[in-house]
């Protein structure tokens, strides 16, 4: 598996992580601060490797294989969850070993238990902690009383919109509405969870884009949805306009298996390995040999071929993994 932050990045092999990139405000944890880190370095400790792990612009939060919460970089809007000066180390956050699924913004942070309740901490200046209304949090506080949520995503930049699965099946969003990035067909800031227009109880995954919202989900169906900012074509559907409401993108289809969204670009999976690019080309982010200035639906890499696992998207550059453990940048 791999993930990018925005300036970061990270990937699990033979069960350790492995991060690089951008480590100025010591989010990555390797006990010293430095502008680039250019070969990767294994995060945590012999004694308790990380299970999952959530890199923002300055933050980096780890659930450790002891269930607890780990973190290193910046906590200034107290996005540990604890009243703690910065570190370039990290820090054991939690003691009671019970925690699931963590996301980590630049201000704020959210976190599953193993029992399915939904956590918050940081700012919620945008009601992005999804607790009803926009008072900042300094430590964990949980997200109603429902015990039925899955997973939980937040912008790692702007962290202003918040997106989460339940065990049920259905999508569910709260924050900034700017853009559509509810999807729930406005452009207002909501303080509770709320469902898309979409509706359903077949949802699969989310994926939320950084800087700004252009959010996408799978359903079970295989079919792949999006909404949001789409400035640069980001949301896949032949033109530059922003949609309050979810929308499959121009490629259509049934056979999507994963997705991720970039700073303006995203990119896609399909079941039978073939890798789909689309947005912003400014840097070359789309992998296709070209600056273009934009892309407004889904093209294959030059790359081509049909044996990628995983991707994921940063601010401006994309990594894949292939079938054979190799990994693509």
């Amino acid at each position: 598996m791999a993930v990018g932050g925005p300036n970061t990045g990270f990937k699990i092999i033979a069960d350790r992580i492995l991060t690089w990139g951008n480590q100025s405000t010591g989010n990555l944890g390797l006990g010293y601060m430095s502008d680039i880190i250019a070969v990767p370095w294994i995060a945590g400790t012999p004694t308790n490797n990380f299970a999952q792990m959530s890199i923002s612009g300055d933050t980096t939060l780890a659930i450790g294989k002891d269930k607890n919460i780990y973190a290193s970089g910046v906590n200034s809007s107290y996005q540990f969850g604890i009243s703690s000066a910065n570190t370039n180390s990290f820090i054991q956050v939690t003691t009671d070993g019970s925690w699931k699924f963590i996301t980590s913004g630049r201000y704020s942070s959210l976190a599953v238990k193993t029992n399915g309740t939904l956590w918050a901490t940081g700012t919620n200046s945008s009601g992005n902690l999804g607790l009803g209304d926009t008072t900042n949090r300094s430590s964990w506080t949980q997200v109603g009383s429902l015990s039925d949520w899955s997973v939980v995503y937040t912008d790692p930049v702007n962290n202003y919109a918040s997106y989460a699965l339940k065990t049920d099946g259905t999508l569910w969003t709260w924050g900034e509405g700017g853009d559509g990035a509810l999807g729930d067909n406005s452009t207002s800031d909501k303080s509770s969870p709320v469902q898309t227009v979409a509706g359903g109880t077949n949802w699969r995954e989310v994926a939320s884009g950084c800087y700004y919202d252009h959010n996408f989900a799978i359903k079970t169906d295989g079919t792949l949805w999006g909404w949001g900012y789409n400035q640069n074509g980001e949301l896949g559907c032949n033109d530059d306009s922003s949609r309050s409401s979810p929308i499959q993108t121009a490629a259509g289809g049934t056979n999507w298996e994963s997705v991720s969204s970039g700073g303006l670009h995203t990119a896609a999976i399909k079941t039978n390995g073939t890798l789909w690019v689309w947005g912003s080309d400014s840097h070359g982010q789309l992998g296709k040999n070209t600056y273009q200035e934009s892309v407004s639906s889904p093209v294959q890499t030059v790359a081509g071929g049909t044996n990628w696992n995983s991707v994921a998207c940063g601010e401006r550059f994309m990594f894949a993994i292939k079938d054979n453990g190799t990994l693509w940048g």
